[in-house]
């Protein structure tokens, strides 16, 4: 039997919000590799892979969720956490800390 791991892959898309929403598109997207898996064959030559369901990851600033920020090491945010000083998600914490450093700039 072979080892069979599991890996993530990402998909960015770019969309009119006044037409449709990032759940939709998810939607749309399982519907589609439905469609494509379901074709007799089409993954042979790749050991035959099973595909999970797409779930929409909203990109804010133009950085994913599972991007770090270069100025905000992951790892700061997780020691504040374990900490108890934010209880804030890793990307509202970046917003946070580069608005205080902006503000420190102009006011120290």
């Amino acid at each position: 039997m072979p080892m069979m791991k599991t890996g993530r892959l990402s998909l960015q898309v770019t969309y009119d919000s006044e037409v449709t929403d990032l759940e939709s598109l998810a939607s749309a997207a399982d519907t589609l590799m439905e469609t494509v898996c379901s074709t007799p064959g089409i993954l042979d030559d790749y050991g035959n892979p099973e595909f999970g369901c797409f779930w929409p990851e909203p990109v804010v600033d133009g950085k994913s969720p599972w991007e770090d920020d270069p100025r905000f090491p992951v790892a700061d945010w997780q020691y504040e956490v374990a900490n108890g000083d934010t209880r804030s998600g890793y990307r509202e914490w970046v917003t946070n800390k580069a608005e205080q450093a902006e503000w420190e700039a102009k006011h120290v």
